[in-house]
C-alpha cells in the first residue's frame, strides 16, 4: 500500500525501535527504516536521507520538547511527525500536534492503533486517539480548557 516510504525510528530504548519497526515492516509493504537513538542523530539523519514519517519519542536524549519539531521542519518542510511517548496523551497530545506534530501515540496501544496512526498520517492525515477527539469535543462543547496545564511552557512541563 505505502510502498518504497522512508520511516525513522527516533526512541533511545533499542527494543523499542525494534518492536515498532517489526511491526511496520510486517504491516508496510516495501518500506525503509532508520533508527536514531538521540536529538543529535534525527537531524543528522534528515539532512542526509529524505523521510517520510519521524516516529518520535518525547524524551529523547538531546531534545525533550515540543520545539523538536519546529527543528525537524526547518530541514525537512514535508515530513510527517507521529509522537510516540509513555507520557500521558491527555496531558501531551495536545501540546505536540499544536506544535505541528501530525499525530499522538501513547506506548501502551494496542499493534492496531500503531499501524491505523501511521495509515492515516501517511496518507496525509492527523492522528487522535477517541479518547483526545472526544476530549477537544468536550472541551468546545463545554468552553472549558482542555487541560490547565497547557497554559504552562515547555519549560515549566
Amino acid at each position: 500500500m505505502f510502498s518504497d516510504k522512508k520511516i525513522l525510528l527516533a526512541d533511545d530504548h533499542s527494543v523499542v525501535r525494534r518492536g515498532v519497526a517489526l511491526i511496520l515492516k510486517e504491516s508496510f509493504a516495501n518500506i525503509n527504516i532508520n533508527y536514531a537513538a538521540d536529538f543529535d542523530s534525527v537531524i543528522s539523519i534528515l539532512k542526509e536521507e529524505s523521510i517520510d514519517l519521524l516516529v518520535l519519542d518525547i524524551n529523547l536524549p538531546g531534545g525533550n520538547t515540543s520545539a523538536m519539531i519546529a527543528k525537524v521542519r526547518k530541514v525537512n518542510t514535508s515530513i510527517k511527525i507521529l509522537m510516540f511517548s509513555a507520557f500521558d496523551e491527555e496531558q501531551f497530545a495536545l501540546r505536540y500536534i499544536q506544535a505541528g506534530a501530525d499525530g499522538y501515540l501513547n506506548k501502551l496501544i494496542v499493534e492496531d492503533k500503531l499501524i491505523e496512526a501511521v495509515k492515516v498520517i501517511l496518507d496525509g492525515g492527523k492522528y487522535l486517539s477517541d479518547k483526545i477527539k472526544d476530549k477537544i469535543s468536550e472541551s468546545t462543547l463545554s468552553n472549558k480548557p482542555l487541560n490547565p496545564l497547557d497554559s504552562l511552557s515547555d519549560r515549566e512541563m
